[in-house]
């Protein structure tokens, strides 16, 4: 590659030239602690990205874009240091499908509401697609499953159990609520079982919908099945906690609601492996501060009837992060914790990674956020996976693509 060819890159490319050329990315002062970058993708040109789910070799992710880009990006990235890009999954028209969940060789994603100028209220196909990736290269579509209404968020394949747990719209509802799906024969999806909170229903001999006055309820996900114990949000801020003994009849055992008082959307619910706790996030919904920040939760959860939250978290330097543009405030976790540290993303934050050994004093021992080298003022941090190996992939929904990162502070 000549000189002039180098100046024209853009400044995306040209950090990726660091890696080639064997010199570590420039970091700035605000990159953070205990963690370096180790590669990056544009993913294909597709850079802004919301889900990823790595599994083995192979990362897939769902992209966010509602203007252009909508579908699923496979890359290579058995070499961290050189993500390859191997195959694109486009998403059916009018739908965004920016999740993405894979068990063994089979991956689904989802079919998701469109902006209403484009999709209306609803959609052509809600539901689910279910696809073979035994080749990367070349994904085979095996079936479809579907829903109703907006169709599908952001849902949990059980690879133990082949469940799907879906926060997914309903014709019969007031708006999404939890569906249970059997995915055992991938060919032949069936659907287990329901449930809403009472007030949702809008059809039928139980109609109840009159019950729900001045909240707009539905359900968001991600579920979490955790020893007969299934978890889920329900927006704007109910931790719904069922017993799911038998998945096919879920029983409420035990509820707390954080809005109000606490603002933003109730979004991400994690058990703790062999722990009594839990992790919740609220999410920032608002650019620019124009509500408090959300925050991160520890819940004890012993009582399964009465979960209390014990410790919240909150980054330092909200003064700055207000003032660098698009959202700061909570969002995803690395949807498996069986240990004392949790991995989550921050929007204009980055990454955060807290130790939990005192469940009541997190605390935060490294960060990363990566500098905003897009054509964007801050990045947007969605979404984040740590996989075997211990590399963590987060990826940014304004343009930064994926990052694969290490943490290198021991413990």
């Amino acid at each position: 590659m000549s000189f002039v060819q180098l100046l024209s890159l853009p400044l995306f490319a040209l950090g990726g030239l660091h890696l080639l050329i064997g010199i570590p990315p420039a970091e700035g002062a605000d990159l953070g602690r205990g963690v370096r970058l180790i590669g990056r993708s544009d993913l294909g040109g597709w850079g802004d990205a919301a889900q990823v789910f790595v599994k083995g070799r192979y990362a897939f992710i769902g992209h966010s874009n509602e203007e252009k880009h909508r579908g699923t990006t496979i890359l290579d990235v058995s070499d961290p240091k050189n993500p390859k890009f191997l195959s694109r999954i486009p998403a059916p028209p009018r739908t965004l499908s920016h999740k993405a969940q894979v068990c063994d060789n089979i991956l689904v994603v989802n079919n998701h509401r469109f902006p209403a100028r484009e999709g209306g209220g609803r959609i052509d196909n809600p539901g689910l697609r279910i696809y073979d990736v035994s080749d990367p290269v070349t994904p085979k579509p095996i079936s479809e499953f579907r829903t109703g209404g907006r169709g599908v968020h952001r849902f949990k394949f059980d690879c133990t159990n082949r469940f799907a747990y879906l926060p997914t719209g309903d014709e019969d509802f007031t708006d999404a609520i939890l569906w249970i799906v059997d995915l055992k024969e991938p060919r032949s999806p069936r659907l287990v079982s329901k449930w809403w909170i009472p007030g949702m229903k809008t059809k039928g001999e139980e109609r109840e919908a009159e019950q729900i006055k001045g909240e707009a309820i539905w359900a968001h996900g991600m579920p979490h099945l955790d020893r007969n114990t299934l978890y889920v949000s329900f927006r704007p801020g109910r931790l719904i906690i069922l017993d799911a003994t038998k998945i096919d009849q879920l029983k409420f055992l035990g509820q707390f609601n954080f809005t109000p008082p606490y603002p933003g959307r109730f979004h991400s619910t994690v058990p703790v492996k062999g722990k009594d706790l839990l992790i919740a996030t609220n999410e920032s919904s608002l650019p620019d501060c124009q509500e408090e920040p959300a925050r991160l939760w520890v819940m004890d959860i012993r009582n399964k009837r009465n979960p209390i939250p014990i410790a919240s978290y909150l980054p330092e330097g909200k003064e700055e992060f207000c003032r660098k543009g698009g959202r700061f405030g909570a969002h995803n976790i690395h949807e498996e914790i069986d240990g004392p540290l949790v991995y989550s993303v921050w929007f204009n934050a980055g990454l955060r990674i807290l130790d939990i050994s005192d469940p009541y004093k997190p605390k935060e021992i490294a960060s990363y956020v990566p500098p905003a080298d897009f054509g964007k003022p801050a990045v947007q941090l969605g979404d984040i996976f740590v996989d075997e190996r211990g590399l963590i992939y987060v990826t940014d929904r304004w343009g930064g693509g994926l990052y694969i990162l290490e943490y290198t502070r021991k413990r």
